[in-house]
Parts: C-alpha cells; sequence; structure tokens
C-alpha cells in the first residue's frame, strides 16, 4: 500500500471515531506514517472548529442586527 493510501485509510479511521491509542496499537504501519495521519487529522479538526466558530459568530450578528 503506497504512503498516501495508507495517510487516507488512518484519517479515514479516525473520522470514524478510533482514537488515536486504538489507531497506534492496531494498526501495522510506520510510526512516521501514524504520527503524520495523526497530525492532519488534528489540523483538520481545528480548521473545521476555526470555520464553525467563525458562522456562529456571523449568525450571532446578525441576529443581534435583525432585533
Amino acid at each position: 500500500m503506497s504512503h498516501t493510501t495508507l495517510h487516507r485509510h488512518l484519517i479515514q479511521l479516525l473520522n470514524n471515531g478510533y482514537s488515536e491509542n486504538e489507531i497506534r496499537t492496531l494498526v501495522i504501519a510506520p510510526h512516521a506514517v501514524i504520527d503524520q495521519a495523526i497530525a492532519t487529522y488534528h489540523q483538520q479538526q481545528q480548521k473545521v472548529t476555526r470555520q464553525l466558530q467563525s458562522q456562529q459568530a456571523q449568525a450571532s450578528y446578525a441576529m443581534r442586527l435583525k432585533h
């Protein structure tokens, strides 16, 4: 399996609810690949959180303007 495919599958497992510890213990892969996939997953989660916070702030502002 290629590095890219493995990386994608690891992120998919994390997205499906597997914990970092489960990934580390259950998946047989180089530690560097696992660490990189987990780091990428965290970056994606932070990006989503920032986007949701921005949308919530915009919605709150719009609701204040309405009243």
